[in-house]
């Protein structure tokens, strides 16, 4: 045997690990779990590993491929290695402390996956590379110092943990908008070392050493936030779930949003400054409402799939860069379940200039399949400036009245009154007030059945007198 393979293991436990003198290769990639050993015993002979019995190392010492021990608490990383492998203490829950040898420079993906009883980890200096999730899901970390000889923070290094503080060296030269991608991940305050030639942080927030550029914010950024006016480009996912952010004030000047760069952010209502000239795709998301000026260079389609939601109302206000005049709005209650008949049909209803073309969508009536959305954007039609042609008006009341009652009946079921008032002038007729009064008194709605038989008096007299409320 020259070889040995770890499959998909869950859990193998040995009371030791015993490698033979022939032993070439060992591949630990493929195990979904750490493979561990009480102990781990390598012939003096064979010329490719070492181990000191807890660890296996390279023959030279430089490489450290994996950790064994399952409940040990502390581990001295021997000195002379170089390189933390692939999963090399992956796995290891009751690792507390790990002490990291001066000479070390790079750090494999996942090397400290699930090391979830760690609170501090400090990285030698001499380090240059740390692989993608290096960090993952280590619970208990509150303190990671970085080395001062790292150049880049690279993507996903930092996932599904919580740190109080993060501190960039003055190495830094390159932040990924990808360090950090999961929900699961908390930064309190991220602060940079005034030595840095690239980036500083003002109150927590990483920016580009002139201002210009917002980088990063951290988790716990206040509920109102106000950009500086020195700001040209938010970069991509640069208030990345940031979960208490509720509203934004965008800077004149500011040019470029990038993508993601508010995802995750329960922003309601925002205004977009003349000056931007892109926004990048799901940059918002969720959002009610945005307002843009018709100078914007971006497809309609990348402002719409972060319109999700199941279902809200959803707003796209563009106004004039000359006057300020609101030329066009757009609005709907998009159900996820209808976002393609949607975007098929927003796409096409644009010039250059985000002139929208609402007898363009008019014809496009029929293309949205959910008819609670269908019902929703023919009242707003009919109540809301620019009219439509009396072609497409015909078309938005004769789908209301036939509809109506079975719309209707569906919001008393969900229990949104908020919608049922809105649709109510539109869909309530002398043939079907009786049919909805009566199923919302059956159905025990107070609310609904006070609300229509308000309605009753003000528009038809009488004709609900037989209404049986027991």
């Amino acid at each position: 045997m020259t070889e040995i393979t770890f499959g998909r293991t869950l859990d193998a436990n040995f009371s030791s690990l015993h490698i033979p003198a022939a032993i070439r290769r060992i591949d630990l990639t493929n195990t979904m779990y750490s493979v561990f050993a009480a102990s781990v015993i390598v012939d003096e002979n064979n010329p490719y590993f070492r181990s000191d019995g807890k660890a296996l190392y390279s023959k030279d010492g430089k490489i450290l491929y994996r950790l064994f021990p399952r409940y040990i608490e502390e581990y001295t990383v021997k000195n002379g290695t170089e390189i933390l492998d692939e999963n090399a203490f992956a796995e290891h829950e009751n690792l507390k402390r790990i002490v990291l040898p001066d000479g070390l420079r790079e750090i494999g993906n996942l090397c400290f996956d699930k090391c979830g009883s760690i609170e501090e980890l400090s990285i030698p200096d001499s380090v240059a590379v740390i692989g993608k999730n290096s960090f993952m899901h280590m619970k208990s970390l509150q303190t990671l110092r970085l080395p001062e000889n790292l150049k880049e923070l690279g993507e996903m290094m930092l996932n599904m943990l919580t740190l109080t503080e993060l501190y960039i060296p003055a190495s830094i030269e390159h932040i990924s908008d990808r360090i950090i991608t999961a929900n699961g991940t908390f930064i309190g305050k991220y602060t940079v070392s005034p030595e840095n030639r690239f980036f500083r942080s003002e109150n927590g927030v990483i920016y580009s050493k002139d201002m210009t550029a917002l980088i990063k914010a951290p988790n716990s950024v206040p509920s109102d936030f106000e950009v500086p006016e020195s700001v040209v480009r938010i970069a991509g996912r640069a208030f990345l779930n940031c979960n208490e952010l509720t509203e934004v004030v965008l800077p004149e000047g500011l040019k470029h949003i990038e993508v993601w760069a508010f995802f995750g952010c329960p922003l309601s209502d925002v205004t977009v400054p003349n000056s931007v000239i892109d926004i990048g795709e799901s940059a918002f998301d969720p959002l009610h409402s945005i307002t843009v000026c018709d100078t914007l260079k971006a497809d309609p389609a990348f402002l719409f799939p972060s319109f999700t939601g199941s279902p809200l109302k959803k707003e796209l206000i563009v106004k004039s860069s000359e006057t300020g005049e609101i030329k066009g709005r757009i609005w709907s209650y998009i159900d996820m379940t209808d976002m393609h008949s949607l975007l098929n049909i927003y796409r096409g209803c644009f010039d250059i200039n985000w002139n929208f073309d609402y007898d363009c969508f008019d014809r496009a009536f029929d293309k949205i399949g959910f008819e609670f959305t269908k019902a929703c954007y023919a009242v707003y039609r009919l109540k809301n400036p620019p009219k439509p042609t009396p072609r497409a008006k015909a078309v938005f009341t004769d789908f209301l009245r036939v509809n109506g009652a079975d719309i209707l009946t569906e919001r008393i079921d969900r229990g949104d009154f908020e919608r049922f008032i809105e649709l109510a002038d539109y869909m309530l007729t002398k043939d079907n007030i009786i049919e909805v009064a009566d199923y919302s008194a059956q159905h025990n709605a107070v609310e609904f059945t006070a609300f229509l038989l308000d309605f009753r008096n003000k528009h038809f007299g009488s004709v609900l007198d037989n209404l049986n409320l027991d």
